[in-house]
């Protein structure tokens, strides 16, 4: 799959950051992919006790450890 429009949006996003902000943007803001996001999302599921079997239906996951993947615990410092 060609991501280069998605790219080209995601710079823009950052250029419009540093102009209204009249700073730089964030190295991630500018690099963020929708697939981190889900990550995120897969997490914050799991932290908010999600059955796993919830967790894989929202997903889009037919296998259980790709769920284990995307919703890793979190270690806490």
């Amino acid at each position: 799959m060609n991501d280069s429009a998605r790219k080209k949006a995601r710079m823009r996003a950052a250029a419009h950051w540093e102009k209204e902000k009249d700073r730089p943007a964030h190295w991630r803001f500018a690099h963020l992919r929708m697939h981190d996001l889900k990550h995120t999302f897969g997490r914050r599921l799991r932290a908010a006790d999600v059955p796993e079997e919830d967790r894989k239906a929202i997903l889009g996951h037919t296998d259980g450890s790709v769920t284990s993947l995307y919703s890793a615990a979190d270690l806490a410092s």
